[in-house]
């Protein structure tokens, strides 16, 4: 849950009171041939009670991105899904992360992305202005020790914040 003091999973962290609200859109795609077992799901947030009129821009990029990883034709037993999270909300910025599987003919994807907003102008925004460096790198370092332990905090420990967020943001 949002309140755990560590890092196990990805969770929404939706807030309520704010000018927008969020909800979600659950899409289900099978193979036309019922006994052919394949089957996607897509679930993903978009905004609601808003009348900024970028919200429709904002709401087409949450869902093109989801369903971009809709596979073109389901094979045989091909199962996979795209999951969104709210992983911040506020005022003045809104997070979500995408975490997207696919498993076809014994092989699995997995990927996860996230898209950014600035609420009070609609524009997308980058990962560094969502949180400052500072604060996300404390919170980093403590949340992989407690869910990583020391093997994993003994290799950071030896990393300046700035090769951690680099390693982090460009993969």
């Amino acid at each position: 849950s949002p309140s755990d003091d560590y890092l196990s999973e990805i969770v929404s962290s939706t807030v309520r009171g704010l000018s927008y609200d969020i909800a979600w859109n659950d899409t289900y795609w099978c193979a036309d041939d019922e006994k052919n077992g394949a089957a996607f799901y897509c679930y993903y947030p978009f905004i609601i009670d808003c009348d900024k009129a970028y919200v429709a821009e904002i709401n087409d990029k949450i869902a093109g991105l989801a369903t971009s990883f809709m596979p073109t034709r389901l094979s045989r037993d091909d199962y996979g899904y795209v999951d969104g999270f709210v992983t911040y909300m506020s005022e003045e910025k809104l997070s979500i992360v995408l975490e997207y599987y696919y498993q076809h003919e014994g092989n699995e994807e997995f990927y996860l992305t996230a898209l950014n907003f600035n609420m009070k102008t609609g524009e997308e925004i980058s990962i560094q202005e969502m949180l400052p460096a500072f604060e996300f790198m404390a919170d980093f370092r403590e949340g992989c020790e407690i869910q990583n332990g020391y093997y994993v905090t003994e290799v950071l420990d030896k990393m300046t914040n700035e090769d951690i967020q680099a390693a982090i943001l460009d993969p």
